[in-house]
């Protein structure tokens, strides 16, 4: 509020981010979890699935999709992060920011 947010969009906005970090923190150790000895994380076969399942008669860009769901899983999960945060950023700064017409 202190830079100008009305109370209902300064918590909105708090909790945008947080549930973001939340959900991304439960999502990286649901990924790196090794449940029974010996087994490998799930995050392989995730990446397993996504760079074998057969691709279907379809929409175009199908290959790309899948590139790019390997590329996010095997990225460092802290640039994952950071990636969705700053869009997540961009739209609070658009839809709920004070405009600087508002601001005192």
């Amino acid at each position: 509020m202190e830079r100008g947010f009305i109370a209902a969009d300064a918590v909105l906005a708090v909790d945008l981010v947080f549930d973001l970090a939340a959900d991304n923190r439960r999502g990286v150790e649901a990924l790196d979890t090794i449940r029974e000895p010996g087994e490998t994380a799930a995050r392989g076969g995730v990446e397993h699935g996504w760079r074998t399942a057969p691709v279907s008669p379809g929409p175009e860009g199908q290959h790309e999709v899948r590139a790019e769901m390997v590329r996010a899983i095997r990225v460092e999960p802290v640039e994952w992060f950071e990636r969705k945060l700053g869009v997540v950023l961009a739209g609070i700064a658009q839809e709920l920011a004070p405009r600087q017409e508002e601001t005192p």
